[in-house]
């Protein structure tokens, strides 16, 4: 989110980011816009980034990025996350009875390291105001478009990485159901080489061009 300095948010997006898929660090490109242009140079301006498990709602952490220069019109940053596995660090600062203060992932032990996180339905730097608010679905944000279902099967969901202008979709398999596009089941049987064999498979190429340990687990 881009947000001023009286916690207004300019704009946002949002990321589906799925961790059994990339073992690797994925590169997201974010384009954030002012709300008026040009821009109120009287004003302070931040990103934030909030991470939430999209199954749990868990809330998993948050980063703060000022933003130097306020004079210039355009600002390009590089940023690398690492949500951690342990919980958010509470602190004490005050927040009124409607938030609780959290610390910033990338924050040292200064006041611009904490913030108010609101309880749903309150808003302002300090949880104060009571705000208008609107119960999201969660479970229709990010859905594949299309008839297609992004190509999963055997009645998975599917997911994509990002509201505007998606990239690539991701596949939430149903119970006994597994693999990329949830193809292979586990129904009926102990032990099964379709996971390892899912790595040798290749992907638009015809069967007689499939690597050779292919080749032999489809006459077994």
């Amino acid at each position: 989110m881009l947000v001023n300095d009286q916690g207004t948010v300019e704009s946002h997006d949002q990321i589906l980011y799925a961790q059994t898929s990339y073992c690797y660090f994925v590169n997201f490109n974010i384009y954030l816009l002012y709300r008026s242009r040009p821009k109120d140079t009287t004003k302070n301006y931040s990103i934030q980034i909030h991470v939430h498990d999209k199954q749990s709602l868990e809330y998993r952490g948050s980063w703060l990025f000022p933003l130097a220069y306020t004079f210039l019109p355009v600002h390009r940053m590089a940023l690398r996350i690492t949500v951690s596995p342990n919980r958010p660090v509470r602190c004490s600062f005050a927040c009124n009875y409607n938030g609780e203060c959290v610390k910033y992932m990338n924050g040292n032990n200064d006041n611009l390291s904490f913030y108010c996180r609101c309880y749903p339905g309150w808003s302002d730097t300090y949880g104060s105001r009571e705000a208008e608010c609107f119960v999201a679905n969660y479970d229709e944000m990010n859905k594949c478009l299309g008839t297609s279902n992004g190509g999963c099967l055997n009645g998975a969901r599917c997911f994509q990485d990002k509201l505007i202008c998606p990239t690539t979709v991701k596949c939430v398999c149903a119970e006994c159901f597994y693999g990329q596009y949830c193809q292979f089941t586990t129904q009926g049987f102990g032990l099964s080489l379709d996971a390892i064999l899912d790595y040798q498979i290749q992907s638009n190429v015809p069967f007689l061009h499939q690597p050779l340990v292919v080749k032999i687990s489809a006459l077994l």
